[in-house]
């Protein structure tokens, strides 16, 4: 008997057997009067406070990666945070609104409470932006000046 690939593809060497033909509008229904007991509806489902053996306990650490960086995730009171944050709250209570937490040596998976620091907006403006932006910023306002060329309001 051929297969599909043997008539679509003629001196192919794989024989794949014809499947058989399906009533497609007929499966999967029930007949009218046929119902589902309640037994089947509801055998794979979890009774009311049933744990699975695979949840994380309390403080779970996992490693996920956002925004194209690897951070520590830990999990406190059945919500997952960042490890680095959760550590510098509980030895120095709450991060100042407006405030980041920053690594001192860039190494995102070093959650030592000694290399981390609280730092400001602005603080951490200046760190991110680059000397040649900051440069390029400088180069453009010269022209404009220099020029006198309008700037937008």
């Amino acid at each position: 008997m051929g297969g599909f690939f043997q008539h679509s593809m003629p001196g192919h060497l794989l024989n794949i057997p014809n499947r058989p033909q399906v009533d497609r509008d007929k499966k999967g229904r029930f007949s009218r009067g046929n119902t589902v007991s309640r037994n089947i509806e509801n055998r794979h489902k979890f009774t009311h406070g049933h744990v699975p053996w695979n949840k994380d306990g309390e403080f779970a650490e996992n490693i996920r990666e956002k925004n194209g960086k690897h951070y520590w995730y830990i999990k406190y009171r059945g919500n997952w945070q960042l490890k680095h944050i959760w550590l510098w709250k509980q030895v120095h209570g709450e991060v100042k609104k407006g405030n980041f937490i920053v690594f001192k040596n860039g190494d995102t998976l070093d959650c030592a409470i000694e290399n981390l620091e609280e730092i400001t907006r602005a603080e951490c403006m200046k760190r991110t932006r680059s000397q040649e932006k900051i440069n390029y910023g400088k180069r453009i306002t010269q022209l404009f000046n220099k020029y006198e060329l309008p700037r937008k309001k």
